[in-house]
């Protein structure tokens, strides 16, 4: 089963378009570890990376851990741009009067 997309989507909007396309394919996603390993695969690089190491087989519970992942890297994301903008204001000459 495969799941377009650009890559950008948010933890929620993949799992609602993997629900919708898994009524599809229910051979594919016939059992609870299936559906996780499939879930798990198609997740983007920055949270598998996270996720698979944990080997969550519960779907609900698989799901919110990535949500989890995507709120923290978000967090993580927003402070490196933060920091990033006051290193970039520091370096700045001060202007003459």
């Amino acid at each position: 089963m495969l799941i377009p997309g650009d890559g950008n989507r948010s933890v929620a909007e993949y799992e609602a378009e993997f629900f919708r396309l898994s009524r599809y394919a229910r051979v594919m996603v016939a059992s609870e570890y299936e559906r996780c390993v499939r879930f798990e695969d198609r997740l983007r690089d920055n949270l598998r990376v996270l996720i698979a190491p944990q080997r969550e087989r519960k779907f609900s519970v698989l799901v919110e851990n990535a949500k989890i992942a995507e709120d923290v890297k978000r967090a993580e994301r927003q402070n490196r741009d933060r920091e990033r903008g006051k290193n970039k204001r520091d370096s700045e000459p001060l202007s003459s009067m």
